[in-house]
């Protein structure tokens, strides 16, 4: 038996309109199915095409990921699990989540499974899965800042109205949190 855990979602294409059936994995086994973690690593694990027009619809769903070579290797940084939110859910739809592929999982590991793989277990945005899921997340979440201040700088220089607005909507959003004025 499969431990990675897809469910057959009945879908409208929002390009078409037309109707369609897709596999939604919520459980990948890292291991077990190298391509899954090969799609969430790239951002593409929940995004389905369309037969009818060939759109590449994202679909909002929640991941629960499982490598068990994090725990064979001495002082690993990665864990063994890693779940990763759909995002247009609340705190309590995604601890919901969370315990369903839990349990889903470890019904199919059985005997195999441990309890302190749970303790500190990551819940990652999935904006940040690419990069925790990387070889060197450290390297990954770098190059993804790196890529943000060189698009908010071609932001800056091509359209520098657009990028005052969003400068102004951050420094709202900041002083919204607390105090810590953009410079």
């Amino acid at each position: 038996m499969s431990r990675s855990f897809a469910q057959k979602a009945d879908l409208t294409c929002p390009a078409c309109g037309q109707n369609f059936s897709a596999d939604v994995w919520l459980i990948v086994d890292a291991q077990e199915r190298p391509d899954l973690l090969a799609r969430a690593r790239q951002g593409t694990l929940h995004q389905v095409t369309c037969p009818h027009c060939g759109q590449t619809p994202q679909l909002d769903a929640p991941v629960l990921v499982f490598d068990a070579r994090a725990q064979e290797s001495e002082g690993a940084e990665k864990p063994v699990l890693l779940f990763s939110p759909a995002s247009q859910t609340s705190v309590e739809q995604d601890r919901e989540q969370a315990a369903g592929l839990l349990g889903l999982l470890r019904q199919e590991l059985g005997a195999a499974w441990r309890d302190k793989w749970m303790e500190g277990m990551p819940t990652v945005p999935r904006g940040l899965l690419p990069a925790l899921l990387s070889d060197d997340p450290s390297a990954a979440l770098a190059q993804m800042q790196a890529d943000m201040e060189a698009a908010l700088e071609r932001l800056r220089q091509e359209d520098p109205e657009a990028f005052a607005q969003l400068e102004e909507a951050a420094r709202q959003a900041l002083s919204a949190t607390g105090p810590h004025p953009l410079p």
